[in-house]
């Protein structure tokens, strides 16, 4: 299913489906836990009744966006771009959940601690409102 900004889909259906498409998830439960960090069957529940990111699974969403973006990129250089269209996906969901987050919950954006923990599960971040 080819996914346009036109479609009539939450942003996150729309992110989803795009994922989907370049193959950065496999299902709506690997999307649920991986990237909005929510219980397995989040995203198909809020399909059903067609309702969009709360404000916990944006932010969530936001982060692993990002780390995997950050990961892609790094791989990216040194295989040779074969990740460009993943990265060109990542950066416009990223793109688009920032302005969900600062049109629908007013948060100006969602700063990282720049001490570099071991594990990124002790980093820090926080909303700037």
């Amino acid at each position: 299913m080819a996914v346009t900004e036109n479609s009539k889909l939450t942003l996150m259906s729309y992110i989803f489906h795009k994922f989907i498409e370049c193959g950065l998830t496999t299902s709506g439960q690997k999307f649920s836990v991986n990237y909005l960090g929510m219980f397995k069957t989040y995203y198909d529940r809020m399909l059903l009744i067609n309702v969009d990111f709360s404000i916990n699974a944006a932010i969530n969403c936001l982060i692993n966006v990002r780390k995997n973006l950050k990961k892609l990129k790094q791989n990216s250089v040194t295989f040779g771009g074969i990740y460009d269209d993943k990265i060109k996906v990542l950066e416009e969901a990223e793109v688009k959940i920032r302005k969900y987050l600062r049109d629908k919950f007013k948060v100006a954006e969602i700063v990282e601690d720049n001490d570099e923990p071991e594990d990124d599960d002790d980093k820090f971040y926080g909303i700037v409102i």
